[in-house]
């Protein structure tokens, strides 16, 4: 069975921002929970964390359209 747990807005910033000091590691850690297959861990995110997670992608890359 998965356990889960909760990913706040810096993971996801690092995620997906290639620029991120961070990157890299949620890349990684991101891979071995793909590779852990159905018993990875599980991520979850509320829209707070969500609508954060924008702004500061919006805001970081300087694009607003």
């Amino acid at each position: 069975m998965p356990e889960f747990a909760f990913a706040d807005s810096s993971f996801l910033v690092a995620r997906f921002n290639v620029r991120d000091r961070s990157h890299t590691a949620a890349i990684r850690f991101t891979e071995e929970q793909k590779e852990a297959g159905s018993d990875a861990l599980r991520l979850v995110f509320s829209d707070y964390v969500f609508d954060e997670t924008v702004t500061a992608l919006v805001m970081r890359s300087k694009r607003h359209d």
